[in-house]
Order: structure tokens, then C-alpha cells, then sequence
């Protein structure tokens, strides 16, 4: 096996759009495969069209397909509202995979690429871009059928929810980031997979000696209901009552619901509250280095990497009793479960005057991640999937 090729809409670089999650997994999950000896390349469908290399992987990227194509575009809008065009919503939807198809078959062809792997991920059911003569993984990290049946997302088009279904019948190579992920996936389609933990690069997060601010809540992630938002905000609210120096910094894209709440509160409320916006790793690194708790009350998750990014910079953190949470955090060993809004006070008060206890959940944390969540670690794995497929 020499000659892998990622098939995705996201990927982190500065030329292309913001991304999650998906986008920086696979941007590292290249730069690791490349540095083990492996030629990797990239097929991207965004925002426009695009030719650049990233630390020597070079990537191809193609217009969205809805984007570069207005009637297409209306055609998939208007039919997405009205139940009776259900079945021709799916039809474009389809459609929009066979020309990507189509488009990945001919810049294979031109520039006479031999691929042994292909990968893509779940959302979009992308995997029917796919050519039919070249062994294919799908990577679970979150499916909009996942996301709609589980996690309470609303307005998912049916068109996506259809390709997805369509995607893992003619697909037997999963692979899944969590056991939860596992079992939300066997239940959803009915397909057996390979759990990979999803690993972070723990060069980047690395602990120093930067001074915390004292008594400072953090939340990163979309201030959202389904990230646990408001119970965070509860949260910090009530300590604040207790401990007026108490601080609550919200690293992440605010909604306009968010806003409106934040807008209703009290003034001397509102200048206890430091918001960051969207930052780049780099500057998120360096801001939750300075806090002395974090917060992640999500509603649901297929896996915790924001969680893990935390714990690896040695800091203790509390998040919700969900499932994908539960894999990664032992009770007061190295994080702190909780199961509802007191449950996050009482564990950020016992986090602020409990400084042993803290330390030992902090410790335990860094080395969680060093031998389980790490980058190499995933590599190592997809690199055996890899192989064991092509025997």
C-alpha cells in the first residue's frame, strides 16, 4: 500500500473555508500519513475551485456542486419544502453525487493516479462519489441521519438523510471513532465497523506555566443548546453569586439566540463574561491555558475532541454523562461527570477550593490522552485498516 486518497467537503488551510472537526481531523490525519511514508492527496468539494499543497499533500478542490450550479440549486430548495417532490429532492441529491463522480474519475484519469485507499467520511453520504474499482472507507464523524435521530438537530434535508442510507448499503469498510458511534451506526444502518479512537496531536497541546486566571469558566464550542450552552451559562451565574471575581469565557461561533440571552443580562452580569469568537488552534491553545476550569455539558457527541484537546493541556474539566463522554472520563479520576445544572456547580466549586483534588484530575487527564487519544495512535490503527483490506 503506497497511495492514499481522502474524498471530503472539509479541510483545514488557511486559502479554504472554516471548518469542524471533520476539517482538522483529516488535515492531520494527512500530514501523519505523508510523514509515514505514504503518498496522500486530497479531493475536496467547498467553495470554489482550488489547487494548493499542505505540507506536501496536495489537494484538488471542486466548486460545490449546488453552489456552481443555480438551477440545480433552486430545484433542490424548493422541492426540500414541498412533501409531494420528495422523491425528485432525493433524485438531485443524487445527482449532485454523480457529478462529483464524475469529476473525481476525470481528474484521476488525467493525471493518471493509482490509488489503493480511498476514504471519505459519513455526512452527505459521499462515499456514492466514489469510483466503483477502488477499495473505500467511511469514517464516522457524524452523519446528518445520526445527528437528526439522536442529537435533536432539526431542518436536515431529506436529500442528505437519502444518500447517507444509500452510501452504507454499498459500503462494508466502516469505521467508527467511538464505541458510542459504533452502536448509534449499527443501530441507524445496520453496519458492522472498526472503532479508531479519534487521537489529537499532542506536540500541539502541550502544558506550560502559564498563570490561570482565578476562578475562570471556560466553554468552547458553538454556544448552542445541543453543546450545553445555557448550562454552562447557569452555571457560571450561580458560582458567580457565590464568587464575585468568577469569570465566563466563550471560545466559539455564537448563535442569535445566544446573543439574545446574553443581551438580557444585567450589566454587572455581562462584564464578567469575556467572549473570543472564532480563533485558530494556536489562539485557543493559548486562551485555555489560562483557565482553570472547562466546561462541556453537551446534549450529544459521537466523540469528545474538544474534550480531549482540554485534558491534554493538564486541565480538569466537566462535562455531561453522555456516552461518547463517558469512554473517555473515569469519575473524579481524570474529569468530573456530571448529570445536571447542579451537578456542574457543585463540581466547579469543589474544582476552585479542592487544589489536590484538581491537580490529581489535571494529571490524570494529560496522561489519558498521551496513551489513548493520540494522534499516533489513530494513525498506527487506520494504517493497520488500511492493510488488513487489502490483503
Amino acid at each position: 500500500m503506497k497511495n492514499i486518497l481522502i474524498v471530503t467537503k472539509e479541510y483545514k488551510h488557511p486559502s479554504l473555508p472554516k471548518v469542524g472537526g471533520t476539517g482538522i481531523f483529516y488535515k492531520n490525519l494527512c500530514a501523519k500519513l505523508n510523514d509515514s511514508g505514504l503518498s496522500v492527496k486530497v479531493f475536496l468539494i467547498t467553495n470554489n475551485k482550488y489547487q494548493i499543497e499542505d505540507e506536501n499533500v496536495e489537494i484538488y478542490a471542486i466548486k460545490d456542486i449546488f453552489k456552481s450550479n443555480f438551477a440545480l440549486e433552486f430545484i433542490r430548495s424548493i422541492s426540500g419544502k414541498i412533501g409531494l417532490l420528495n422523491s425528485l429532492h432525493n433524485k438531485i441529491y443524487l445527482l449532485e453525487k454523480r457529478i462529483i463522480k464524475k469529476k473525481l474519475g476525470k481528474w484521476i484519469k488525467i493525471n493518471n493516479y493509482n490509488f489503493d485507499i480511498i476514504e471519505t467520511h459519513d455526512f452527505d453520504g459521499l462515499a456514492l462519489s466514489l469510483p466503483d474499482n477502488i477499495p473505500h472507507i467511511i469514517r464516522c464523524h457524524g452523519s446528518w441521519t445520526i445527528l437528526k435521530k439522536y442529537f435533536g438537530y432539526q431542518n436536515v434535508q431529506s436529500g442528505r438523510i437519502f444518500c447517507e442510507k444509500q452510501a452504507f448499503k454499498n459500503s462494508k469498510n466502516i469505521i467508527t471513532v467511538s464505541k458510542y458511534s459504533q452502536k448509534l451506526n449499527y443501530e441507524t444502518f445496520n453496519v458492522y465497523s472498526k472503532t479508531i479512537h479519534n487521537g489529537i496531536n499532542v506536540q500541539d497541546f502541550t502544558p506550560d506555566n502559564t498563570k490561570i486566571i482565578e476562578h475562570s469558566i471556560f466553554f468552547v464550542g458553538t454556544a448552542s443548546k445541543e453543546k450545553g450552552f445555557y448550562t454552562a451559562l447557569e452555571t457560571f451565574r450561580s458560582i458567580l453569586e457565590k464568587e464575585p471575581q468568577t469569570t465566563f469565557h466563550i471560545i466559539g461561533n455564537m448563535t442569535k439566540q445566544a446573543e439574545k440571552t446574553l443581551a438580557l443580562l444585567d450589566q454587572n452580569i455581562r462584564t464578567q463574561i469575556i467572549f473570543y469568537n472564532y480563533l485558530e488552534k494556536n489562539e485557543i491553545i493559548e486562551k485555555i491555558r489560562k483557565a482553570h476550569v472547562l466546561l462541556y455539558p453537551s446534549e450529544g457527541e459521537t466523540f469528545g475532541l474538544a474534550l480531549c484537546e482540554a485534558m491534554a493541556l493538564r486541565k480538569p474539566v466537566i462535562c455531561s454523562g453522555i456516552e461518547a463522554f463517558q469512554e473517555i472520563i473515569q469519575h473524579q479520576k481524570n474529569g468530573i461527570i456530571a448529570s445536571t445544572k447542579n451537578d456542574f456547580i457543585d463540581a466547579v466549586e469543589m474544582i476552585f477550593s479542592d487544589n489536590i483534588l484538581s491537580e490529581k484530575i489535571s494529571s490524570n487527564a494529560e496522561n489519558t490522552i498521551k496513551t489513548t487519544y493520540n494522534l499516533e495512535s489513530t494513525v498506527f490503527h487506520t494504517i493497520n485498516y488500511y492493510n488488513e483490506l487489502l490483503k
